[in-house]
């Protein structure tokens, strides 16, 4: 229990070594240092306000788990990986989520409800086939090399999705009104058949 400074290079808890070792506390001149401990390590490293960084390393046999908070430079917000050490985003996870919801902000992006006003120009079915045919995927939705390539925005792509989706409801609406007028004329045509056929 101490009532002011504590300096040193290294402080070392317990047994220290290649293997087994309980705990150690490294700190130097570059104000950077690291705790480690049984199957885990945590890495402390800043310099007067360009760069802080908190990483903690869990290692089990080969295999090593991050979880950690970076800022590359005092201008940006912090940074948080998990299972990463250099995250490249405000988070970054290397696996799997599992959440029950996500709620995504549009922050200036458009819903794409503009595809039912009047004066929305709607490809023709023949020239999204053309499209297909020339492109191997849908006009305005990424290939899949640049998907895998480039990853996917999920908020982008349920945008486009979206939009797909109405466009493909306007043409849905479309070929009902068609198959109707077929129904209607049809009818009439059996109709005439019929007064034909029994002269009345």
């Amino acid at each position: 229990d101490v009532n002011g400074e504590i300096k040193a290079n290294t402080v070392t808890l317990g047994e220290y070594g290649d293997y087994g070792h309980i705990g150690r506390i490294l700190l130097n001149g570059t104000r950077n240092g690291f705790v480690t401990g049984q199957g885990g390590e945590i890495e402390f490293s800043g310099g007067y306000g360009t760069r802080a960084n908190i990483f903690m390393k869990f290692t089990g046999g080969y295999q090593q788990t991050w979880l950690g908070i970076t800022s590359s430079d005092s201008n940006y917000p912090l940074r948080v990986g998990i299972g990463t050490n250099s995250p490249d985003s405000e988070l970054t996870v290397k696996g799997t989520i599992h959440t029950n919801e996500v709620k995504v902000d549009l922050q200036g992006a458009v819903g794409p409800d503009y595809v039912f006003e009047s004066d929305y120009e709607l490809r023709t079915l023949e020239e999204t086939e053309t499209y297909i045919k020339e492109n191997c995927h849908l006009p305005e939705i990424p290939s899949a090399y640049e998907m895998e390539k480039d990853g996917v925005n999920l908020k982008e792509m349920n945008l486009k999705l979206l939009k797909k989706v109405e466009e493909l409801t306007l043409y849905m609406i479309e070929m009902n009104k068609a198959i109707k007028d077929l129904k209607e004329d049809n009818e009439a045509l059996r109709s005439e058949v019929f007064i034909l056929r029994n002269g009345k």
